[in-house]
């Protein structure tokens, strides 16, 4: 499976891809190929790339259509840093799982809440800010500020 589409200015990555699971390698492939292609150092583009296999994944869960969005927006102030945004065709938000404080937090809970759902927490943990913006005429973007670390070279 390829991207449907290329890259448009000013994003680094913009690339609509078909919204099955094999979409969300593709994504993340894609990102650390643009931003080491930039210049960007490992740890953004690592961290970067943890924060679009998580956001992919759960575009590509609740989608209804046949399509997910992935872009890469550098950002020039700020600090700096690159927004990682992934489009779904659902207006719900994504639900976070509440803050789990140890290990015995985790075993109250009932079996079937144990996997999964733990993806907003590690974006939240790699990322400076996080949005939800709604589109038109349904939909939402997803998106987390990586800041900047030093760049390579």
């Amino acid at each position: 499976m390829g991207p449907v589409t290329s890259v448009r200015a000013p994003y680094l990555f913009d690339e609509t891809l078909v919204a099955e699971v094999a979409a969300v390698g593709v994504a993340r492939k894609g990102v650390w190929r643009a931003l080491r292609g930039a210049g960007y150092c490992e740890e953004l583009v690592e961290s970067a790339g943890t924060v679009v296999t998580e956001l992919a994944s759960n575009a590509v869960r609740v989608a209804c259509g046949e399509a997910v969005r992935v872009r890469l927006r550098p950002v020039r102030d700020e600090g700096g840093g690159v927004w990682v945004e992934v489009w779904d065709d659902q207006d719900a938000a994504p639900v976070p799982r509440p803050v789990v404080h140890s290990l015995d937090d985790i075993d109250l809970l009932p079996c079937d809440e144990v996997i999964g759902g733990w993806g907003l927490g590690i974006v939240a943990s790699l990322s400076s800010r996080q949005e939800i913006r709604p589109t038109e005429p349904c939909g939402k973007w997803v998106a987390a500020l990586i800041p900047c670390c030093r760049r390579a070279g």
